[in-house]
């Protein structure tokens, strides 16, 4: 019985060690990569669902595309957007997706999880 109550503590241990390890890789992209959020939300496409209201994440971001996670009290918009160069300018492409929304209609989760536990508990 102790064996196992060790294995399930190791196990909670890491996941909570991994999880705020993501939260703040998360931040870091996000402090690094403060241009794309600015960026993102002077694109038409995306101030349409996104205003100042929101705060932004940087989830991640590679070479060719930085998803961006958006979020307030009542809903999350994931968006991802990447930069194709062609001969002398750059298009911003967008792909948009609400994983989490107060309403109900979308069931998604977004790694880390960390922005709307807050929410719910105030």
């Amino acid at each position: 019985m102790k064996s196992m109550k060790k294995v399930v503590l190791s196990v909670l241990i890491f996941v909570v060690v991994a999880w705020i390890a993501q939260l703040f890789v998360c931040d870091l992209l996000t402090s690094k990569y403060a241009a794309d959020i600015d960026a993102c939300r002077e694109c038409e496409e995306c101030s349409s669902w996104i205003d100042d209201s929101f705060s932004a994440k940087v989830i991640s971001r590679n070479r060719t595309e930085t998803k961006i996670y958006y979020f307030n009290e009542n809903i999350g918009v994931l968006v991802t957007h990447s930069n194709l160069e062609k001969e002398t300018s750059t298009s911003l492409h967008l792909n948009l997706d609400t994983p989490w929304s107060a309403s109900g209609n979308a069931d998604r989760l977004v790694w880390p999880y960390w922005y709307h536990c807050f929410y719910f508990l105030f």
